[in-house]
């Protein structure tokens, strides 16, 4: 079939293309061509009886003048194809054509006027008007392949006419009857032709027409009977792959009743097709009395035409249910109006199965992590209370007079505290950073005193390795910035103790450049060592958790590997990163990048310890809820000294109890305690009809959630474990000016 369309296809091109200009123009030429001969023949015919009858000379002169016409026009034409070919206009080669014909034609006008002239009348007058009516009939068939030829050559033989008779004229001064007659026999003849070859054009015009029209109906019939095939095949296709789709799919007519199903919907519902033909397909779907979701969707469907998709359990011919996936759609006829409705049911019980089981598995996985918060917050609670007490007790024994051997020893237990409590942060950190929960809080803090007191804490550990420690900052940068000072102080401490940990001789190098955009300042920090350096194929592990560059190194120096993970982490959050550039053997640089606030104000957040103004605790009345006793010790020893009146309490219940009696104004509660905890203190103490005192959560507990928690139940404030004494004289200033601020107003 696809042959024949292109059979008739490239029969109407060819068709088309002969009846083009172009066309037209290679039809005429391929004629003239094919016809010289004939011309030849007929012009040296009336050649030879000149020249026998009457005059050689006369018959050779007039040949010879049409040969030459004959022989350029044909020559022209000959080689019009490969002037075309070669890029002539087809206007130029059509006016070539035109000049050839007019050169033969004026040939020919001229042979006959020889033979008009030079013969006499009586013989020559039949020949020339033959030569004539042959001449006008010929440009005639050529009227529908060159008009503009055709009409110049019938009118250069009429002028011809004219002027053979003008010349008779003038020569004899009269035209002989016998000339007269033969003329008009002439003209007759002319009047008898033309319209048998105007008819013979028109009917070769309308069969043209006609075998065109024929063509194209051709054409027509069998593009449509390819069309009706492909769709035909296209819906055997179609009818085969709804047949043996997995999916089971169902046609209704608009009134709901089923007309066709595929064997998918016997094998999902296991009714046959005899079974449901003519019936109500929310028959074979629902519980008895019970319409599902879909079934209502596809009533609806029927009344709107409407189409959709809905997921709801069905029941099976054996009473089984699964899960289906509806999918429908109306069907419309020529009309407009709903022919059938298809459904397609898809069997997506596993799919449900696997939902419910990745739901328990995330279920499990949020249980699990609560899990891990709670262990975590436990153990921290567990540790850092006898934490409390050890640097607690190691801090004031360091202020008491001791022998330099109990000295070191202090120092040690002091030191080594210090680095287990280290350990602890890091850990707790790293997993508030993995649980979302640790954030950046900005505040307004003084960026030359938190690099000075940066260099400061860390000194004494260069100075102990022989190192020196050295501060280079841009002169210009900001006094006053916004951003987490505490958390920028932690990375600086991070790196740069982390730079003297690996650098045996030579130096550690903080240098600290900035430049200020739209109201930020992008801070660069970059810490050079001259230690030990980092392989090249182990730099992307340094910021890896529980990682060193070396497992040796782990040995050799300490340490939990988490620290630049987590500095890496908290820089992320400053919207910034860090990057390291290292050289075995010749240390290594670490560049941190950050972006902080551009701040006006000069109020700044201190990170001093002893911040307590004389005489600020005097006569305040302390309730100390813990439930610890060396903590107890601790704090007790902390206050000595500062004016507070202390007041213990062992639990929460007891707390209560003595807020009732004594009307403390201060409280600090630990969290976890027998009997009732201080969350459940608080909330009862702020309950009761007295004076409210400040409340400050004393606790082991380390996460931002803590700190909420405790300030949803009513505290004021919160204090982790373990408390330096600077750290806890502070709150209890800031508490004591709170609590009294109160009572003048009240």
């Amino acid at each position: 079939m696809a042959n024949a369309i292109f059979e008739l296809e490239q029969a109407l091109a060819d068709f088309d293309a002969r009846r083009s200009p172009l066309g037209k123009l290679n039809r005429y030429r391929q004629s003239r061509i094919g016809h010289v001969f004939n011309r030849v023949v007929f012009i040296f015919m009336g050649a030879l009886a000149i020249g026998f009858l009457i005059d050689p000379m006369v018959a050779l002169a007039a040949t010879s003048i049409y040969l030459i016409g004959e022989a350029v026009d044909t020559w022209i034409l000959t080689k019009l194809p490969d002037w075309i070919e070669k890029g002539m206009p087809l206007t130029r080669a059509e006016c070539l054509a035109l000049f050839g014909s007019f050169l033969q034609t004026t040939t020919v006008c001229v042979f006959i006027g020889f033979t008009w002239i030079y013969v006499p009348r009586e013989s020559s007058m039949i020949l020339c008007l033959s030569l004539i009516g042959g001449s006008v009939v010929n440009a005639l068939n050529a009227l529908t392949l060159n008009r503009v030829i055709s009409i110049m050559r019938i009118g250069m033989f009429a002028i011809l006419v004219v002027s053979l008779a003008l010349i008779d004229l003038q020569r004899f001064d009269t035209f002989p009857t016998y000339v007269i007659f033969n003329l008009i026999g002439t003209l007759m003849l002319v009047y008898l032709l033309v319209p048998f070859v105007a008819e013979s054009t028109h009917e070769r015009r309308k069969g043209n027409m006609s075998k065109r029209r024929l063509i194209a109906q051709g054409l027509a019939l069998a593009r449509a009977n390819e069309s009706l095939y492909t769709k035909q095949q296209e819906s055997r296709r179609l009818a085969l792959v709804v047949q043996h789709a997995s999916d089971a799919v169902t046609l209704v007519d608009s009134g709901g009743k089923i007309v066709w199903v595929n064997k998918a919907f016997t094998t999902l519902t296991g009714y046959s097709f005899q079974e449901v033909l003519g019936k109500k397909s929310s028959l074979f779907f629902n519980e008895p009395g019970v319409v599902n979701k879909a079934s209502q969707m596809i009533e609806d469907a029927l009344r709107s035409g409407s189409s959709g998709k809905v997921t709801n359990e069905s029941v099976a011919k054996d009473g089984s249910k699964r899960w289906l996936e509806t999918s429908f759609g109306p069907v419309w006829d020529d009309a407009g109006q709903l022919e059938l409705l298809f459904i397609i049911d898809r069997d997506v019980s596993d799919i449900k199965s696997r939902e419910a089981e990745l739901e328990d598995a995330r279920v499990a996985a949020e249980k699990g992590e609560r899990s891990q918060s709670s262990f975590l917050a436990t153990m921290s609670h567990e540790i850092r209370t006898p934490m409390n007490g050890i640097i607690g007790m190691t801090e004031l024994l360091s202020k008491s007079d001791l022998s330099d051997t109990d000295r070191l020893y202090v120092d040690t237990i002091q030191s080594s505290s210090e680095a287990l409590l280290t350990i602890i942060n890091d850990i707790l950190d790293f997993s508030k950073l993995n649980d979302g929960h640790l954030t950046i809080k900005p505040t307004t803090f003084a960026l030359y005193p938190s690099l000075h007191e940066v260099m400061n804490l860390m000194r004494p550990l260069a100075r102990a390795k022989g190192l020196e420690l050295v501060l280079n900052c841009q002169a210009d940068l900001p006094k006053t910035v916004l951003g987490d000072g505490g958390r920028l102080r932690q990375v600086l401490i991070n790196v740069i103790g982390n730079a003297i940990k690996f650098t045996d001789s030579g130096s550690v190098t903080l240098a600290v450049s900035g430049r200020q955009d739209n109201g930020e300042l992008h801070l660069n920090l970059e810490v050079s060592d001259t230690g030990i350096g980092i392989p090249e194929d182990q730099l992307d592990q340094v910021f890896e958790r529980f990682a060193q560059a070396d497992t040796a190194s782990t040995r050799r120096f300490g340490g939990t590997g988490l620290g630049l993970s987590i500095s890496r982490r908290l820089v992320q959050l400053m919207r910034g990163d860090i990057q390291v550039h290292s050289v075995v053997e010749r240390g290594s640089c670490f560049s941190i990048s950050v972006v902080l606030g551009i701040s006006k104000c000069l109020t700044v957040t201190q990170s001093g310890e002893d911040r307590a103004e004389p005489d600020a605790l005097l006569g305040t009345r302390v309730l100390l809820a813990e439930d610890n006793m060396t903590n107890r010790l601790v704090v007790q020893k902390f206050l000595q000294g500062s004016g507070v009146t202390l007041i213990t309490a062992e639990n929460g219940a007891e707390a209560v109890d003595v807020s009732r009696k004594l009307t403390p104004e201060v409280i600090l509660m630990d969290m976890s305690m027998p009997v009732m905890d201080g969350l459940e203190a608080t909330r009862r103490i702020r309950a009761l009809d007295i004076p409210q005192p400040v409340i400050i959560a004393l606790t082991a507990n380390a996460y931002s959630s803590d700190r909420e928690t405790c300030l949803d139940a009513g505290m004021d404030a919160f204090l982790s474990k373990p408390v330096r004494r600077g750290q806890l004289l502070h709150e209890l200033s800031l508490a004591t000016a709170k609590a009294r601020a109160h009572s003048k107003a009240s």
